[in-house]
């Protein structure tokens, strides 16, 4: 059950992810992620599923691994609080 968790958020993120690294082959810019970028956010902010804690840490070291524009950073920011507080609240629940 896991892993099709883990495939769903992978296949929701992994355009985006996709455009970063293919942005940094060319010249190291980044090409306009941003429509993608609020289409994951949206997708993520409606889904109805919670992520477990090990979804959360793939997450996590994902964009731990990965670098951003300045404009993206205050939006990557605010994700990561969130992502942290919802995996710190699993870790209590454990």
């Amino acid at each position: 059950m896991k892993n099709n968790n883990i495939r769903a958020v992978f296949k929701k993120v992994s355009p985006f992810l996709k455009s970063i690294v293919m942005g940094f082959t060319g010249n190291m810019n980044i090409k306009n992620t941003k429509p993608e970028f609020e289409a994951v956010k949206k997708e993520l902010k409606n889904a109805k599923s919670n992520l477990d804690q090990d979804e959360i840490g793939i997450i996590l070291n994902l964009i731990k691994e990965n670098s951003f524009q300045g404009k993206d950073l205050e939006t990557i920011y605010n994700l990561v609080i969130k992502l942290q507080d919802q995996y710190l609240s699993l870790e209590k629940e454990n």
